[in-house]
């Protein structure tokens, strides 16, 4: 049986998104160990996601395979620009797109983000955007083999507490 795409539903698939969300949220802890666990952040997260699915026309999918989410996307279509230079008032940012790692490489992750853009282009959006850890190269070559481009590039720096700080 192949593997659908369907609308997200909260109370069928709340369980299998979050899932997903705290394998990725793993894998990005590896990438930066800094970062915390999914189990850690995962209801946060969830909880962070409804809120701005509906401040900014979002939609969710589903990968469902025979009843088993292994995958999914956020797209947010209205999102406000946060800079004054921003050639565009809103554009689209696709929040989430992940997969169980059993299922990547077969294009189910091109299925997703195409539902998404379609979402984005059907609410007016002129373009859409999708941010991801730096070092995370699997993720930026498969955005580059969908057409997408490096827009900015955000460095960070971990400061160690400062040595005039009375706590």
């Amino acid at each position: 049986m192949a593997v659908a795409i369907r609308d997200y539903d909260a109370a069928r698939d709340r369980d299998g998104v979050r899932a997903c969300f705290v394998e990725l949220q793993d894998e990005e802890h590896a990438l930066y160990p800094e970062n915390p666990r999914g189990e850690d952040i995962a209801d946060e997260y969830l909880a962070w996601i409804d809120r701005r699915v509906a401040e900014h026309d979002g939609r969710r999918w589903v990968a469902d395979d025979g009843g088993r989410v292994v995958g999914f996307v956020c797209v947010l279509a209205r999102v406000p620009r946060s800079d004054p230079d921003d050639p565009d008032a809103l554009h689209a940012e696709v929040s989430e797109i992940t997969l169980d790692a059993a299922y990547r490489g077969d294009g189910l992750g091109a299925r997703l983000l195409a539902i998404a853009e379609a979402h984005a282009r059907d609410a007016g959006a002129p373009s859409i955007r999708i941010g991801h850890h730096g070092r995370n190269d699997r993720a930026h070559r498969f955005y580059e083999r969908e057409g997408y481009e490096t827009l900015a590039v955000l460095v960070g720096k971990r400061l160690a507490p400062s040595p005039l700080r009375e706590d």
